[in-house]
């Protein structure tokens, strides 16, 4: 017993790296409060087709349904049960991620058999593709790094135009490609399958920017949740440190959720209020901060918000100073 545990751990957390890999591939980094929920729920999808292979092979249900019965009927009926509930357990996980507590458990449940259903063929799809994505990378030596940000609604173009302004002030020019078809097809299933999770409207759209620094080859990858940066680990740091310091954030969000993207968009008001020379009251940065240290964020979505609010403390600084006395 103490045996079997332990390879059912082990195949678990293996498990979970796979999808967590595949997710990563395409999304980046999940909300960390709900990344373990996702991970769950892709296990279980994927658990959910080999279950639906024991119930058209019963002889195949030993392997992923242990202690059955010799029985015929007996195995039957249990690998149908499961095929059956399981898209209900994963519809309820994800009715438990922040976005979705105050919507219908009822329904999230029954939207549990379509995700079931795409996630557990595409997680097989992408075992199969990840590696294959990775493996020029790892030959290469090269680095592939994750931005996290949220493209805001309507405004992917815009986006798409900010990174490249961003890098085209650095004299580093990029051209922008579209992705080849086995990335594209893959991220535009799991993209619905995020949004519906999520209760998020995502843009369908995926662009690759293209282009060389230090004479080493340097892709860009954005899409809506993320954006990617793939080459030489020097060459990529440098870039995702100009475009951390450079981005425009009118653009773009760095966390997930309602709660903490109000607060972003109260940071970027602040801005273009201070662009035109006012100045803000210190109580109410005060009160964004003390807003700030009680929402639940990862420690980049943190970092990426006191930056934020750091800019505004430096520039509503600088105004003070100018103001006529």
């Amino acid at each position: 017993m103490p045996y079997f545990r332990f390879i059912i751990i082990v195949s678990s957390k293996t498990l979970s790296k796979i999808f967590q890999m595949a997710t990563a591939t395409f999304f980046g980094r999940m909300p960390s409060k709900d990344d373990s929920k996702i991970s769950m729920a892709g296990l279980l999808s994927l658990y959910w087709v080999f279950i639906g292979g024991s119930v058209i092979f019963p002889e195949a249900a030993d392997i992923f349904i242990p202690f059955l019965p010799e029985d015929e009927t007996i195995i039957f009926i249990a690998s149908l049960s499961l095929f059956l509930l399981l898209p209900l357990v994963v519809g309820y996980i994800t009715s438990r991620v922040e976005n979705q507590r105050h919507r219908s458990t009822f329904v999230q449940m029954m939207k549990g058999y379509p995700y079931t259903f795409l996630v557990g063929f595409l997680v097989i799809g992408l075992v199969i593709i990840v590696p294959i994505i990775k493996f020029p990378q790892i030959i290469k030596l090269r680095s592939l790094k994750h931005m996290a940000v949220m493209v805001k609604k309507g405004q992917y173009d815009e986006a798409l135009k900010a990174v490249k302004a961003t890098l085209n002030e650095y004299n580093i020019d990029f051209h922008v490609q579209d992705p080849p078809g086995y990335l594209w097809w893959p991220f535009v299933i799991l993209t619905w399958v995020q949004a519906s999770i999520f209760n998020r409207q995502m843009a369908k759209r995926m662009k690759i920017l293209k282009g060389e620094l230090n004479g080493e080859t340097v892709e860009i990858i954005l899409h809506a949740t993320d954006l990617s940066i793939i080459g030489s680990e020097k060459e990529v740091m440098q870039v995702m440190g100009m475009l951390a310091e450079g981005i425009d954030e009118h653009y773009l969000y760095f966390s997930w959720d309602d709660s903490s993207q109000k607060v972003e968009d109260q940071i970027y008001h602040w801005q273009q209020q201070l662009a035109d020379g006012e100045t803000i009251p210190v109580e109410d940065i005060e009160s964004v901060l003390q807003e700030l240290r009680t929402l639940p964020l990862s420690m980049d979505e943190w970092n990426a918000i006191r930056r934020q609010l750091y800019r505004v403390e430096r520039d509503n600084y600088k105004n003070k100073c100018v103001e006529p006395l």
